[in-house]
This record gives C-alpha cells, structure tokens and sequence, in this order.
C-alpha cells in the first residue's frame, strides 16, 4: 500500500482489511525495492507477506505511533493478519 495520506496506526490497519500486502511509510520509500522484494518472495513462498512486513517495519510503527499500544488496542486483528499462511 503507497498513500499520501497521513501515516497513522489507522491507515495501516485499513490497508490490511483492504487486502493490501503491505504498507511502506513515505520515509521508507527508497528501499521500495526491498519491500516489494518482500512481497514477491513471501507469495512465492505461500505466506503471508504482513509477517515480513512487521518484521522489517514493526519498530518503526512502534516508534511512530508511540509504543505498542496501537498492536494492543487491536490485538485480535493483528494476531489474525499476521499467521504465517495466507
């Protein structure tokens, strides 16, 4: 997911119920070719390229939103999006 909408805890978890495999911050966008690296190979693979994702990202939303209050406040949601099968 690529937006020019504001970066927010909100945004993020809308991009992941729209079925988007990813969400890459605008501060991130020079190793765009990374994460699309990620997404290619994660499918290829049959898992679920919102693991790659939050391991590459994680701290950084962490870091962005203020903690990890945000994962909490969602906890169930993101426990499901993050199984490792698609």
């Amino acid at each position: 997911m690529l937006t020019a909408h504001a970066f927010s805890n909100e945004a993020l978890k809308k991009s992941a119920e729209m079925e988007a495999s990813y969400f890459v911050p605008k501060e991130k966008m020079a190793q765009i070719d990374v994460f699309v690296a990620d997404v290619i190979e994660t499918v290829e693979k049959g898992k679920n390229p919102w693991v790659r994702c939050f391991e590459r990202l994680g701290r950084f939303y962490d870091q962005r939103f203020g903690g990890t209050d945000w994962r909490e406040k969602e906890k169930k949601f993101w426990e499901k999006k993050l199984k490792n099968l698609i």
